[in-house]
């Protein structure tokens, strides 16, 4: 490989998480379209790496029309999407 391909965005993030990582983005109800579209722009090349990559937020939060709801049905589309809907503790 050329270094000036492994500098390319995703090649460079590839070589970057050669070991197993977690990548934990907490509260996305917050995040922007911008974001999210960074979050997804990075995720991308990131699926043949050993990464996984955990988001979390308060679906009471989100509307329909936030940019979290596409992301999750791009990602679902694409079988990218695990859902895990938690309970409140009381």
């Amino acid at each position: 490989m050329l270094l000036t391909e492994v500098f390319e965005p995703g090649n460079f993030l590839v070589q970057l998480f050669l070991q197993p990582l977690i990548l934990f983005f907490d509260d996305l109800q917050w995040a922007d379209g911008t974001s999210l579209a960074l979050l997804n722009h990075l995720a991308d090349p990131m699926r043949e790496a050993p990464v996984l990559i955990i988001g979390t937020f308060r679906s009471n939060e989100i509307g329909p029309d936030h940019p979290l709801q596409q992301m999750q049905s791009v990602w679902q589309r694409l079988g990218r999407l695990t859902k895990l809907h938690l309970f409140p503790i009381t």
